[in-house]
């Protein structure tokens, strides 16, 4: 080395090499320089040989801790297992790259055993992932994989067997299983055509080229100027394991999306189908309502207005007809058909409205007849069940207590009251003529009719005793029992 007035270099300088015995060893190059100099390749080196396979390890070995949470609460889906096993083993396949001037937790025994036998864990691993990517079990040659593995794992517990000693053994064997395992695979997936078994199979070859070259340069057989690549081989192996998992996430949120589409367009669909049938039944619900509108009219006309009518004709037939009441004939067919059409307005649960319609139509001939008609009406709450059918029935049942008053009482007033009490509503027609006995054989069907049609409507009719005249009353529920 030069020497200047400045500077007083050594001019020897002693090297010492520590190596594990039947290992072979040697010194590449010394470089001698400036730390100007040397500094940018030595962190280069250091980075590319020692830093980013670190750095990798790591990597994986934390996102495999995040895989292995997420098959802790997605226990059917064993491939988040095997990603946080492989991250395990090849953390630590790359455990020497974390030798410094610090010794690591455990012992050189135990440190050459795990990185001896570490390749194996991975050709075991990689084994059962590539099994779980295209859902082929292979029984056998997972057996023997595993039996293997295991029986080399074994066999070189420290205290045993030394493995940095028949380090050779150990690495053909694996060279051959790993051979093996990669060409299986390879002719799977030449059958089924590129996946990511394929993928991991041909890295899975270059990583065993990588390791017969550094054995090769261990022993001194290539160049000592080189680099050992199986740290290299670890980085790929981190990049493909997080590209196989990101395109199976991709790909579930495309067969989401895909299935969110499909459902949305047979939601659509079916949406569009409910609608058609819906108004398929609205108009079969109508024409259903009318047909049956149209028979209740007809029926109640034939029973009211046509009854009225076919009896006053027989009597214009018979030799009666002098004493026929021509007048008071048609006023009931009027009111029979004003009835019928009143029936047909929309109350809307309101019975107040039903019933001022009906004082409407009779207070004018109550009048005309000398009759006088008061009329009291509380509250009242909305009757559910209150429909053109039930209506008709209640202004039948008043009418036909109105008429009877208005030919057999002799009354000179009628006191209408309508009261809501105890979830029942109580309509009470009172008169002050000569009143009648309801249970006297002579009363004719007319009370029969009005019994009938207050059942019909889920009601009854009572005859409250009076000191003169007589007093119906109609009662009804505010809901009916289903």
């Amino acid at each position: 080395l030069p020497r200047t007035t400045a500077s007083h270099p050594p001019r020897t300088l002693d090297v010492r090499l520590q190596h594990v015995r039947g290992i072979g060893g040697a010194f590449s190059s010394v470089w001698i320089g400036t730390y100007r100099e040397l500094a940018p390749r030595y962190y280069l080196r250091a980075f590319f040989q020692v830093q980013l396979p670190a750095f990798s390890a790591a990597a994986f070995l934390a996102t495999g801790v995040f895989a292995l949470f997420v098959w802790l609460s997605r226990r059917g889906e064993p491939i988040y297992l095997l990603f946080f096993a492989m991250s395990a083993v090849c953390f630590l396949r790359m455990l020497h790259t974390f030798v410094g001037v610090h010794p690591l937790v455990v012992s050189d025994a135990w440190f050459g055993w795990i990185t001896v036998n570490s390749p194996y864990w991975m050709i075991v691993v990689l084994h059962l992932f590539a099994c779980e990517l295209q859902g082929a079990r292979q029984p056998r040659l997972t057996l023997a994989i595993v039996a293997n593995g295991a029986a080399w794992t074994l066999a070189t517990l420290p205290g045993l067997l030394d493995a940095t000693l028949i380090a050779a053994p150990i690495y053909i064997n694996m060279l051959l299983l790993g051979l093996g395992v990669a060409a299986k695979w390879l002719r799977q997936a030449g059958r089924a055509g590129f996946s990511f078994s394929t993928l991991l199979a041909v890295w899975c070859l270059v990583t065993l080229a990588s390791g017969l070259y550094d054995v090769a340069l261990q022993q001194n057989l290539v160049d000592i100027e080189s680099v050992f690549l199986t740290n290299f081989a670890g980085v790929g192996f981190t990049l493909i394991f997080w590209y196989v998992m990101f395109r199976r996430y991709t790909q579930a949120l495309e067969t989401a999306t895909r299935a969110k589409t499909d459902l949305a367009r047979r939601l659509a669909q079916r949406e569009a189908e409910l609608t058609a049938s819906h108004e398929r039944l609205r108009e079969v619900e109508h024409r259903e309502l009318l047909h049956q509108e149209r028979q209740r009219l007809m029926q109640d006309m034939h029973d009211g207005l046509g009854s009225t009518l076919v009896g006053a004709l027989r009597t214009f037939e018979s030799d009666q007809a002098s004493d026929l009441d021509t007048v008071g004939i048609l006023r009931d067919c009027i009111d029979d058909l004003k009835l019928t059409i009143d029936s047909m307005e929309p109350v809307e649960t309101d019975l107040l409205l039903l019933l001022a319609t009906l004082r409407f139509r009779l207070q004018p001939r109550l009048e005309a007849s000398g009759v006088r008609l008061s009329w009291s009406a509380g509250e009242v709450p909305p009757l559910e069940w209150l429909d053109q059918r039930h209506a008709l029935h209640i202004l039948r049942i008043l009418q036909e207590a109105f008429a009877n008053i208005l030919k057999h009482a002799g009354a000179g007033e009628v006191a209408v009251s309508v009261i809501a009490i105890d979830g029942r509503v109580e309509i009470r027609v009172r008169d002050d003529g000569r009143g009648f006995d309801p249970l006297a054989p002579s009363m004719g069907r007319g009370l029969a009719n009005q019994q009938r049609r207050a059942e019909a409507i889920g009601g009854a009719i009572v005859w409250e005793p009076h000191p003169r005249g007589a007093c119906l009353v109609l009662v009804v529920p505010v809901e009916k029992a289903g």
